[in-house]
Parts: C-alpha cells; sequence; structure tokens
C-alpha cells in the first residue's frame, strides 16, 4: 500500500468497524426514528455512509454502482422515511462496498492519488489524495453521528460496543 494513502486507510478501517456495529440492537421502526423533525434518523446516516464510501471507490476510479441514485445527498427533510431502504438492503451494500473500496484504495501509486478532483472539495489541496481525506472525516464525523443517536435512542453507544468486541477479541 502507498505511504501516503495508510493514515485514509486506516480511518476508513476503523469506521468500516464501527459501522457495523451501528446495526447492534436496531430494528427496522428505531432506524428510522428522527429525535426531531428534520434530524437524521439512524438508517439515513446509514444509507449516507454507505453511498460515500461507494463515492469514495469512485473518486479513485472503481466502478460502484449506488443503488439509491441521489436518496442520501439529499437532507432529510428532503424526503420521506417510507422511501429509504430497509436496513437489510443497506447493510449488504455496505459489506459489497466497504471491501472493494479498501482493496482497491491498497492498489493506488502516486500518479493517482495526485490526480485531479471530478469537482472542487473543501480541501486547500485539490488532489485525490485531499479528497480521499476529507472524505475519510465526512465519514467518521457520521459515525460519530450515529453513536450519540444510539445513545439517544436508549441504545449502547459505538465506543461501548467496540471495547465489548475488542475486549472479547482478547479473550
Amino acid at each position: 500500500m502507498n505511504n501516503a494513502v495508510k493514515p485514509v486507510s486506516e480511518i476508513l478501517g476503523v469506521n468500516d468497524f464501527m459501522y457495523r456495529l451501528a446495526f447492534v440492537g436496531v430494528d427496522e421502526q428505531l432506524a428510522r426514528r428522527q429525535l426531531q423533525p428534520k434530524t437524521n434518523s439512524l438508517i439515513w446516516l446509514l444509507g449516507h455512509v454507505a453511498v460515500n464510501r461507494a463515492y469514495v471507490g469512485q473518486l479513485t476510479g472503481l466502478q460502484i454502482e449506488e443503488p439509491w441514485g441521489e436518496l442520501f445527498n439529499k437532507s432529510i427533510d428532503q424526503i420521506a422515511t417510507t422511501a429509504l431502504p430497509r436496513l437489510t438492503e443497506i447493510k449488504g451494500y455496505w459489506e459489497q462496498v466497504a471491501p472493494k473500496t479498501a482493496a482497491h484504495l491498497s492498489q493506488l501509486d502516486d500518479a493517482a492519488l495526485a490526480g485531479a478532483l471530478p469537482f472542487k472539495f473543501p480541501t486547500r489541496e485539490q488532489s485525490v489524495l485531499a479528497g480521499l481525506s476529507f472524505m475519510a472525516m465526512h465519514e467518521s464525523y457520521h459515525v460519530g453521528q450515529m453513536s450519540s443517536l444510539r445513545k439517544h435512542l436508549g441504545l449502547e453507544s459505538l465506543y461501548e460496543l467496540a471495547v465489548k468486541e475488542m475486549k472479547k477479541s482478547r479473550e
């Protein structure tokens, strides 16, 4: 793996671990619950992050289809929660996209990382590597939202679940 992309890959790896935990103890009804009108539901966050992970791959030339079009690129207040796919669909999509993207990132060379972005990102540098860094930050932001929202919904935070998983793996 190119040394320049290693930090981004590490962040995406941690996010992958946390993302998978976000489904623990969540059913369809709870996933669609909004704490306040016009606020993100867990299912919207899960879908948005899955689509963004696909975009990470697309940004580097990987061909990945987005089955929901622009649905998760819109604000939650612009869509009906009934229009959102089921949890199992989102999880299944993630399980296809995350490993493909990780494998693809590990193959990128300096020329690919220095390539130009398809449109302007809110980064000083306008390279693919800068875009990947931004996307990793964006994804991390939403994983944090998932953790906080889980607590508000009466569930364990992602941190609490992660600590339990790490303890299990050491046994």
